[in-house]
């Protein structure tokens, strides 16, 4: 849903100075770090994309 918003609000008439995101209107969406998160462990880093992604408690 926050694509179709961001995509509708930045195709107005008078562009935004700053495009909006789709995070802009997803309210309960995390902020986007701007440096990955890397662990050392291999295993606590697949934990940790499926943790993300999929809402999967490690195992």
């Amino acid at each position: 849903m926050g694509l179709v918003c961001s995509t509708v609000a930045n195709h107005s008439l008078s562009p935004p100075k700053k495009p909006h995101r789709p995070s802009d209107y997803m309210l309960f969406s995390p902020e986007r770090q701007d440096k990955p998160v890397l662990l050392q462990d291999p295993k606590a880093q697949s934990d940790l994309i499926r943790q993300a992604l999929f809402g999967v408690k490690p195992s």
